[in-house]
């Protein structure tokens, strides 16, 4: 094989910068903008949604509850999608949590409902 016809990567990169053209930016409405580049990076101005949402259902907990396992605790409300928690998760707490569910505060995990086992049945979210 002859090295002589071939380019290092390095040469090869070189070859194809030097015959590339650099177009200009210029400013699109939206709707005319399927299939092109940004020229610039940008960042939204504020987070969306402004708060820790459950990627899951599941429970909110605080992580160094489950330090050992297994692990019991005490379920203190339910928090659906559009809701509001209402409770501070605390040490032996958790709160049941569905998808795109707000994080209550104190909770820093969100468990999947598969990976526990419920040990009592018949909690309606007043007793705690």
């Amino acid at each position: 094989m002859n090295n002589a016809n071939h380019l290092s990567v390095r040469g090869a990169q070189n070859c194809v910068l030097q015959h590339v053209a650099t177009l200009n930016s210029e400013i699109v409405k939206l709707e005319h903008s399927l299939g092109r580049v940004l020229a610039v990076e940008i960042r939204a101005n504020r987070d969306q949604p402004p708060f820790d949402v459950s990627a899951m259902d599941g429970f909110a907990l605080r992580s160094a509850d489950l330090a050992s396992t297994p692990s019991t605790l005490t379920i203190v409300e339910d928090i659906k999608a559009g809701d509001r928690p209402a409770r501070t998760v605390l040490a032996g707490q958790c709160s049941r949590i569905m998808t795109g569910a707000p994080v209550p505060v104190g909770a820093d995990a969100v468990i999947r409902v598969k990976d526990t086992q419920m040990l009592a049945e018949g909690w309606d979210g007043s007793r705690h």
